[in-house]
């Protein structure tokens, strides 16, 4: 229903599938958005990650991993999850009008290396909905998404999120904490993850005083 391609947005609204989303957002605070990068865009994606440079990155309180250090295809992704209509397909689902633009990082988890994640909430940054989207290029084991109240530790929703492209959304709240859990197998899992934001400039004000090298 929503394809981010080469040549912007696309959304179809057949058979009310946006208010079913909306519908099961408010219920859950988690969807997924099959196939969101499409497979052309993928290739190219693909091809400059294969080249691209990834250096070791870890969060005391979070985890480790290893995040992508090209800034040329950082801000192709960035474009993509700026586009306007995206991110007005955001706020209409989520019932977040305040958010103005998306900011995030591409990350590589080893298995290998015991690279991991914890229960977090985000909660900084004038951070309001989270965004994972599946680059990998091979399938990956384990590390399924899960979403948990706070308090009472229950598991309110868990999605493993293995289709290449495929993406998921989620509410990020005081009350609400969420992890990937333990990645296993021998794949690496790849992903284009993080945040839309409030208060913020729109995405066009804020990349003209970003540096873009080749």
């Amino acid at each position: 229903m929503i394809h981010l391609t080469r040549s912007g947005t696309t959304i179809t609204r057949a058979n009310g599938e946006l208010v079913v989303l909306r519908e099961e957002f408010s219920r859950v605070q988690c969807i997924r958005l099959r196939q969101l990068i499409d497979a052309d865009l993928l290739r190219t994606i693909h091809e400059r990650l294969a080249h691209s440079e990834f250096r070791a990155f870890e969060s005391t309180a979070i985890g480790r991993d290893w995040t992508l250090a090209d800034p040329a295809l950082l801000h192709l992704l960035y474009m993509l999850a700026n586009d306007p209509p995206f991110l007005q397909a955001i706020r209409d689902i989520t019932g977040c009008e305040e958010i103005a633009m998306f900011q995030g990082r591409v990350y590589h988890m080893d298995p290998a290396l015991g690279h991991d994640d914890s229960w977090h909430d985000d909660m900084r940054d004038n951070r309001l909905i989270a965004m994972s989207v599946n680059l990998s290029p091979a399938p990956f084991e384990g590390s399924a998404f899960q979403l948990r109240d706070r308090r009472s530790g229950e598991i309110l929703h868990e999605v493993a999120n293995t289709g290449l492209g495929d993406a998921i959304i989620f509410r990020i709240a005081g009350h609400l904490q969420h992890r990937n859990t333990e990645l296993t197998g021998s794949a690496l899992k790849t992903a284009f993850a993080g945040w839309f934001r409030s208060h913020q400039p729109d995405y066009y004000a804020w990349i003209r005083d970003q540096p873009v090298t080749p």
